[in-house]
């Protein structure tokens, strides 16, 4: 059985409504997740590239690792609606 620690995710979200990207930070910090807050699009992009490379930097390119487990995206926002966010983090 997997212990408590080894659920710990590293999580992106990109929301730009301020009570709501506080309420994401709570709840999954609370499970003792790592959170990455970004205000909208073009900022989740660029911290998931940045963090792409330094990971890319520190490990063996046929691994496939991935900076985060998961990323969450606010299906309308600023900057970069969800839909299209999706296609350049899978490109």
């Amino acid at each position: 059985m997997a212990k408590e620690s080894d659920k710990r995710m590293k999580i992106l979200v990109a929301e730009d409504n301020k009570e709501i990207s506080t309420l994401y930070n709570i709840t999954l910090e609370q499970r003792d997740h790592q959170v990455t807050i970004t205000n909208n699009g073009e900022e989740c992009l660029q911290v998931y590239h940045r963090e792409l490379q330094n990971v890319t930097l520190n490990t063996n390119p046929s691994d496939h690792v991935q900076p985060f487990d998961a990323v969450l995206l606010d299906y309308k926002m600023q900057k970069s609606m969800a839909w299209k966010l999706q296609k350049k983090y899978l490109q």
